[in-house]
């Protein structure tokens, strides 16, 4: 999937609550990476800076990079954000009513979990 042409849109903003007094979670561990896999991901960062999809900045949250090998040989750039979800605090959302519906999707609810 080519996503180059994606552009910055104002029309949605997102933020992440996290539960009062929390500290910011700033994870260590980071895993080694293989020549490949470090060729891949400094390749991936620079095109996603060049072309706006990531800026670089400090911060005092930070989570670890995983690198998974997809079946057809190319790599994944997977964030592990399991310090940040357990300070978040957890929204409840009601469910859509589907009582006339033959089916949904999770769209129809108005969730982000699949």
């Amino acid at each position: 999937m080519d996503m180059g042409d994606l552009e910055v849109t104002s029309v949605l903003e997102h933020e992440v609550n996290v539960k009062p007094g929390a500290k910011p979670v700033y994870v260590r561990w980071c895993p080694r990476y293989s020549p490949k896999e470090l060729d891949h991901l400094k390749k991936n960062i620079e095109d996603e800076l060049k072309n706006g999809k990531i800026v670089e900045m400090e911060s005092e949250w930070c989570a670890p990079l995983s690198l998974p090998t997809k079946k057809d040989g190319s790599i994944r750039k997977c964030i592990a954000y399991v310090g940040l979800n357990k300070v978040t605090e957890r929204e409840s959302w009601p469910l859509y009513p589907i009582s006339n519906k033959s089916w949904m999707t999770w769209l129809d609810t108005g969730t982000t979990a699949v």
